[in-house]
């Protein structure tokens, strides 16, 4: 390959300084104050959710403290935290059925204050018990609620089943609500399911991971040698209520379905006995079912459906007869759900999974207390079913931090390397290794997950590692992975297998379609200059098809005795930096190309042109591979885009990219 004649320039873009995150808050996401209580591992704060109606049956909203007692295994406990949710609804007069108005019932401003337990809600819609109509009214109905009910704060989830994939999970519980109200969008309106063509129902198939690993699993247990599918239903959302046992306050599960055959509690139904465990494994979670009967057309003029009314009195919750009543849907669930108390006491912690019997009473008289009856201790991590760990890494990997249990974030880096077919996308972690065994243990799993916008997983590799033996204050981890153009949310998990504690790194990655021919410029690797890392390949036990033999240094050439890959932060006051550039040229004969950079469209700030000096050229086939010094202005702390640009001087064609950096 000839060598290209280049002219390098590069220009700065000065923008606002924005925290380090994996997960970036979205607009719905409530603040965080600015300290919290921490307690000791020898005990626990628990939080117990408690509604409470006056003698009319209005919600009490003028309690305090001292007017509940609460017992814990008949013991009575020292409420240590208290606080108060109180939403503004029409009091019910003694009237007539008839006078009897329905208004809808707007959310109140947010609060200024974190709480200590925010609402949860867990949209389910029924993709088999349901018709076209039902799951567009479904949909209108779930997206009617967030809309006029749902506070600053308030966690949402999205779940969907189907015959073919069981339970699927399309948005972990977040308080980013922007996050459910795409799920919901992308959702299909098509009822049932068939499987994507060549894949099997084997759940031991390594390529199934997290959810789709789970679902299959179920089904496999559930549903095969067992003609009813209605038994895989009832065993999964049994299987899920046992994961959210171990989520504090109450769990709204809004179940969109046109129910389970009036006959289900006749004697001799051989599913009434599944049926009656998953009801009474929702309740002891303190998941109570707002089911709602999406019959349409005809269907509606059946008697009415027995088993979802019987569902929701089973959990506490309450029966919607049409899907066509939003309104009343939105505001009958707020109602029920939004006046409540959190009252809070410490108790020894314990792991052993044991049930807790609560009673909370209110010392005024004639006033009705709805509490959770209870809440099982949490199990040892290894003790957990893989449906449960399978969840357990989803959270890591989607919740958010407050919710998911994540114990330690670092920096992820994607970068698309190659136009060519297989391997084309390095995943790049930085892993503070000392501090990882510190919080998180030396004895890990490395799960790499890629999740497409319908949050499927399209690659994941794992691997177990001991971190102290590989040693190191930064280990820099990557894997490869073979990925279509589109936009994807990629993920580092690292999880205790013994304790469940977590760390995560996360970054997003949009990969564009090339055109055959022209000019081809991939994101750059900036380098810093620094001792020796630790590097660790994490693509597969040496598999070529995975990317085993694989090296970060073949797509990335640098001296790791003299660079090492910056991920974090940039010290205030460094310099300069390096950056590995790919650069693909369209023809066989590569023609003179030209390198600047320049501010993005996106900032507004002011530009700055630096001094550059191509350090080294190297080839790989068909693509050109620079090492490129950059000479750095004084930078104060902020963030800043650093664009480049490749011009081939003859045929004028152009190719961009761009990367950013932080400095503290």
């Amino acid at each position: 390959m000839k060598k290209m004649i280049l002219a390098l320039a590069v220009l700065w873009t000065f923008g606002l300084s924005v925290p380090v995150s994996p997960s970036p808050a979205g607009p719905g996401q409530a603040k965080k104050p600015p300290a919290s209580l921490q307690y000791e591992v020898t005990v626990t704060l628990k939080l117990i959710q408690v509604h409470v109606a006056d003698p009319k049956g209005n919600p009490a909203l003028d309690l305090e403290a001292s007017d509940f007692v609460l017992y814990d295994n008949g013991r009575r406990q020292t409420i240590t935290a208290f606080e108060k949710h109180a939403m503004s609804f029409p009091v019910v007069k003694d009237v007539s059925p008839a006078e009897v108005k329905v208004q809808e019932t707007r959310a109140l401003p947010a609060r200024d204050v974190a709480s200590l337990l925010n609402r949860k809600f867990i949209f389910l819609i029924d993709y088999e018990r349901n018709d076209l109509e039902g799951i567009m009214k479904s949909k209108e109905a779930a997206l009617a609620f967030m809309d006029s009910q749902l506070q600053q704060g308030d966690e949402v989830a999205l779940f969907s089943t189907s015959p073919m994939r069981a339970l699927t999970l399309h948005e972990y519980l977040t308080a980013d609500q922007r996050k459910v109200r795409e799920a919901i969008a992308k959702l299909r309106d098509l009822p049932g399911d068939t499987l994507p063509p060549g894949v099997s129902l084997d759940a031991s198939s390594p390529e199934f991971m997290g959810m789709e690993k789970m679902g299959r699993e179920m089904i496999a247990r559930h549903a095969m040698g067992d003609p009813s599918r209605m038994r895989s239903f009832f065993l999964s959302l049994a299987d899920l209520a046992k994961v959210l046992r171990q989520i504090p306050g109450q769990k709204n599960i809004i179940l969109f379905s046109r129910g389970f055959g009036r006959n289900i509690m006749n004697v001799g139904s051989v599913i009434k006995d599944d049926y009656l465990s998953m009801g009474r494994e929702l309740a002891s979670a303190n998941s109570p079912v707002f089911a709602i009967n999406t019959a349409t057309g005809m269907a509606k003029m059946a008697p009415p459906e027995t088993s979802l009314e019987y569902l929701s009195k089973l959990t506490g919750g309450k029966y919607f007869d049409s899907v066509d009543q939003e309104t009343k849907i939105a505001q009958d669930i707020q109602t029920a759900t939004g006046n409540y108390y959190v009252l809070g006491y410490s108790i020894g912690a314990a792991w052993d999974g044991k049930f807790h019997d609560i009673k909370v009473e209110v010392k005024r008289p004639g006033y009705a207390v709805l509490s959770q009856k209870g809440y099982f201790n949490p199990r040892p991590f290894n003790t957990l079913s893989p449906f449960e760990k399978h969840l357990h890494l989803l959270g890591l990997a989607l919740g958010d931090r407050a919710s998911s249990g994540v114990q330690l974030d670092f920096p992820l880096l994607a970068l698309p390397f190659s136009a060519a077919g297989g391997q084309n996308t390095i995943l790049l972690a930085e892993i503070p290794g000392q501090k990882a065994v510190n919080v998180v243990g030396d004895k890990v799993e490395l799960i790499s997950l890629v999740f497409d916008p319908e949050k499927t997983i399209v690659d994941a590799k794992r691997i177990q590692l001991d971190l102290r033996k590989i040693g190191g204050e930064r280990i820099f981890e990557y894997t490869t992975a073979a990925l279509a153009p589109g936009r994807y949310d990629c993920r580092v998990v690292l999880r205790n297998m013994d304790n469940g504690k977590g760390a995560v790194g996360a970054c997003a990655l949009s990969i564009v379609e090339q055109q055959a021919g022209g000019l081809k410029l991939f994101p750059p690797l900036l380098l810093a200059t620094g001792q020796e890392e630790t590097y660790l390949n994490a693509s597969g036990e040496g598999s070529k098809a995975a990317g085993g033999d694989f090296s970060l240094f073949q797509a990335y050439p640098f001296s790791p005795r003299t660079y090492h890959p910056l991920l974090g932060e940039l010290k205030e006051g460094i310099s300069s930096l390096c950056a590995v550039l790919r650069c693909v040229s369209g023809g066989t004969e590569q023609p003179a190309i030209e390198v600047s950079v320049q501010p993005g469209e996106q900032d507004r700030g002011q530009r700055t042109p630096l001094s550059t000096n191509i350090l080294e050229t190297m080839d790989d086939g068909e693509t050109a591979i620079y090492l490129v010094e950059l000479k750095l202005p004084k930078l104060t702390a902020g963030r800043y885009d650093l664009h480049f640009l490749v011009e081939d001087r003859l045929s004028g064609s152009k190719a961009e990219t761009a990367t950013t950096v932080r400095v503290k």
